[in-house]
């Protein structure tokens, strides 16, 4: 109460909550769980129970302590930083105008792990570390009344397991300045929620061969203004597979580049409504793509091999400018405008039905 809190001196200290247990944050204190050792001494608390904030403000934890959380830790009220190391096969909780926010140290989490409720909960700056498979479910989960959020600000998702999103998760923050969450170590991650990707964040796939898969009743909205907001930042033999089985969405309106060491798969659709999306690699093709006036769609580059039947709808434009189509199937470009190809082209036994003018410039293919 009041002002008052724990402080965790020299030697070896632990608080363990059990599973019966409830450990009220009510204090004024900013760092109601704080830490005065010395060097070696460690500091650990092990949530089996339930440890809650009950008061207004901004309140956490000393960065030295280590915690570990199996049973549920909620937000009542204010909002709780947490900035600590330690392992999640637990519940987090953050009720309707609270806020439960990482911001740092490494936070393990397991396929036990899981989000809820009406407020705010934010990956933002911590190293996140998923060894099982993790389910974030922070809409659903709530139960008559799916209004919470999840934030995966910034930081890095790294694990073998494979981190499924479900509801309405906001990647990025408000904040200037360009920032990234990072996917490396091979991270698998599948969305069958609505992603969106704003202000001028992005996602970075680092080291080794990491995979998002959008599903079938996956939404990804690109509306962040930088340039590049799936990019790929690992070293040559780092691999990036992209693929959209539900819906993409380019809402800036600046270009967007796909580039690098990615391979873009496209069973889905693709609706290009501002600016230009520009696809420079390669990738399998049976889905549809839609632009609206003064948009455009390029391929800059790559195979693309064409495995069902591909549309290519609305009135913007669309480019094929170094990309080859390989393909045994039916596409179509029913653009109001033109298809111009400066290079690149189509081979294959294929069907190409056109409904606008077709321009052809430069050496391109038709084989």
């Amino acid at each position: 109460a009041n002002n008052d809190a724990i402080t965790f001196g020299g030697g070896d200290n632990q608080i363990t909550n059990t599973s019966s247990g409830v450990l009220n944050l009510s204090s004024s204190n900013s760092t109601p769980l704080d830490w005065a050792g010395v060097a070696n001494s460690q500091a650990s608390l092990n949530n089996a129970g339930t440890l809650q904030l009950t008061v207004s403000g901004s309140h956490g934890f000393n960065s030295a302590i280590n915690f570990n959380n199996t049973g549920m830790v909620k937000a009542n009220a204010g909002h709780l930083v947490l900035t600590v190391d330690g392992s999640d096969y637990g519940n987090y909780h953050a009720a309707e105008s609270a806020m439960i926010s990482f911001t740092s140290g490494l936070r393990r989490f397991n396929d036990d792990t899981n989000f809820s409720g009406e407020g705010v909960i934010k990956l933002d700056g911590a190293t996140f570390s998923i060894d099982n498979d993790l389910l974030i479910n922070s809409s659903i989960n709530i139960g008559t009344n799916p209004t919470g959020s999840l934030t995966l600000a910034k930081g890095t998702l790294t694990g073998v397991g494979t981190l499924t999103t479900k509801g309405l998760i906001q990647i990025g923050d408000d904040l200037a300045g360009s920032v990234a969450l990072n996917l490396t170590g091979g991270f698998d991650w599948v969305n069958t929620g609505e992603l969106v990707l704003g202000g001028d964040d992005y996602i970075s796939f680092a080291e080794g061969a990491n995979k998002f898969t959008n599903t079938s009743s996956g939404k990804l909205n690109l509306s962040t203004s930088y340039a590049a907001p799936l990019a790929s930042v690992g070293s040559t033999g780092s691999q990036v597979i992209i693929a959209n089985a539900g819906v993409i969405n380019k809402t800036a309106g600046n270009t967007h580049l796909i580039s690098g060491n990615t391979t873009f798969n496209n069973s889905g659709t693709v609706n290009v409504y501002t600016g230009n999306l520009t696809i420079g690699v390669g990738g399998n093709e049976s889905g549809t793509y839609y632009t609206t006036v003064g948009t455009t769609i390029e391929f800059s580059g790559g195979s693309r091999n064409i495995i069902g039947d591909v549309n290519f709808t609305g009135v913007g434009s669309s480019l094929i400018s170094g990309s080859v189509f390989d393909t045994q199937h039916n596409f179509s470009i029913n653009n109001a405008t033109a298809l111009n190809v400066s290079s690149g082209g189509f081979s294959g036994d294929f069907s190409l039905s056109i409904s606008g003018d077709l321009n052809i410039t430069g050496s391109s293919t038709f084989s």
